[in-house]
This record gives structure tokens, sequence and C-alpha cells, in this order.
């Protein structure tokens, strides 16, 4: 017996016919099953809630076009028609099962997985993936920007620029520009532009008012030796100081290094304080961004 033949009504003793109904009805993902000319054969309690379809369209013969239509016009249907069917007809080419995710209109992600029939058709499962899908690609977001900010990380930095850095070995020019704090804004190939443009982690963000609100190290990570790529060559300038200098030095000593640690320790003092009963000082990560510090505030009053 063909399994068209089944669907439509020749399935044996009623006994039978009801076990099918609940098992179809008891599966929570959607199944439907079309004929080679795409008409309806059957579909499950899931499928016709999954898309909000009236009883009309349920029934068997109803032509898959006419679904469709529905579906556009209640805002469910596919954003693509032009690649919903290309399942379909990979199924139908290799006769064997095939799997695509399908983006509706209403924003929700579809995973439909289909198995091709004998003689034409096939049966197609309907899975809502959104939340999953949504997680996942949360998961990976997160794992290349800032949890506060929302902007690029050092490991997306690291990333662009071992892409980037094999063009100077093809006799590109690598250039990164900063703005006046330090503040990494673009990376550009030879002459300024081309295909190795990109935003770096620190590019400038305004508010609704045209506000700059990156503006200070409280609102971006200062770069540091961590934000360095694999491979990094630096010249020093071999040339004249541009403007006088005491005894024309062209370096520091330590003054400005116990400038920044006198900062570190006052942190570290404040930090502290949030729990005068600790005996021990906390544990701040360097560089002492906004997340490190808290972070050492909530370990510090669990310790």
């Amino acid at each position: 017996m063909k399994m068209t033949d089944f669907a439509m009504g020749d399935r044996g003793s009623p006994k039978g016919h009801d076990l099918l109904d609940v098992a179809l009805s008891a599966i929570s993902h959607g199944v439907c099953m079309f004929d080679e000319a795409r008409h309806l054969i059957f579909c499950n309690r899931a499928y016709a809630a999954m898309y909000d379809l009236p009883a009309q369209l349920t029934r068997p013969g109803t032509d898959l076009a006419r679904i469709l239509e529905y579906r556009d016009a209640t805002g469910n249907g596919p954003a693509s028609r032009e690649t919903y069917f290309d399942v379909v007809i990979e199924t139908s080419v290799k006769h064997a099962p095939a799997s695509q995710t399908s983006l509706l209109a209403d924003g929700r992600i579809i995973k439909i997985s289909h198995n091709p029939l004998d003689g034409g058709g096939y049966v197609a499962v309907h899975e809502d993936v959104t939340e999953a899908t949504r997680a996942s690609e949360q998961v990976r977001f997160m794992a290349s920007h800032d949890p506060l900010t929302g902007l690029p990380n050092r490991n997306l930095l690291r990333e662009k620029l071992d892409q980037l850095m094999p063009l100077s070995n093809q006799g590109e020019s690598l250039v990164l520009k900063f703005d006046r704090d330090g503040n990494f804004l673009k990376t550009f190939g030879k002459k300024g532009k081309g295909p190795g443009e990109f935003d770096l982690p620190h590019s400038l963000v305004f508010d609704a008012k045209g506000r700059l609100l990156t503006h200070s190290p409280a609102t971006y990570k200062i770069p540091t030796a961590c934000d360095r790529p694999r491979h990094f060559t630096i010249a020093l300038w071999d040339g004249g100081n541009v403007e006088p200098t005491i005894n024309r030095s062209k370096a520091v000593g330590e003054p400005p290094f116990m400038l920044a640690i006198s900062v570190y320790s006052a942190l570290i003092q404040a930090i502290a304080a949030t729990a005068p009963e600790r005996r021990a000082l906390p544990l701040l990560d360097a560089p002492a961004t906004p997340e490190s510090i808290l972070r050492a505030i909530a370990g510090h009053r669990a310790a």
C-alpha cells in the first residue's frame, strides 16, 4: 500500500485510523504531507496552530499555494518565497531527506525537515527553533563583544587583525588609526580604503542628541598589550625630535608609571572599603575596567 493511499483514508481498520490521529496530535512539531502536485494530504494540529490555519485550509486536497497566500496575508509567511522551495527541490533531486531553516515575516525561525515519498510528494516536519537560534546567536555574539557596552572586544580585534596581517606580506599597508584619547577607530588597507576596512572595538558612539558617549576610559577599554595581533612589527622613530624636549629625550621615566600605579592602588583601597570587615585585599584585574571593578567588589564581599 502506498503512503499516500494510507493517508487519504484507506488506512485499514478504524482502530488504525484513530491510532494514527492520536500519534500525530501528540507530536509537538508541525507535521504535514503533500503529494507530487503540492496538494495537502494531511497535517496535524500543531502544523495548523503554528501558522494559525483555518479548518478549510487543513482539508486534504488544499493547494500549498493557497496556504502560503493565507500565511502571507496574516503575517506569518516565509520572508523569502524564492528560497522556500529549495529544500523540496533538493529532496526530489537527491531522493534523500534534507532540511533548511526558514525566516518568517513575524520574526520566527522554523526548521523544516523534508522526507521524499515514493511516487512524488513529501512529508515535512516544521519545528520552531527561534529561541534556540537566538540563544546560539547570543552566545556567539558575547564571545566577541563586551557584555556591558555591546562593542566588539579584543578577541574580535585579534581575529580581524590576524585576517589582515597577510596583506602586509603582499605589499599592502596595514594602518591602525586612533583618536586623541588613544581610541581605536579603523584599520585600512593600501591608500586608506579597500577590503581591509572594518570597525574596531572602540568606535565612536553618540546618543540621540549627538553627544559623544564613548568619551572616557569609563565607556571604552584603553588598548593594552593584550590587544596586539599574534604577529606585530614595530619600527622605532630614528629621526630628530619634532619639538624641543629636555636633553632631547624621547622616553619617559618612572613618574608616569607611578602615577598610574597610584590610581590602581587607590581603586583597590576603595574596593576594600566596601567590606571593611575583610582583612585581605581584593583582587582587581588589569586593566581596571568598570566590569573588573564590579567583579572585584562582588568577589571581595563574597569572600
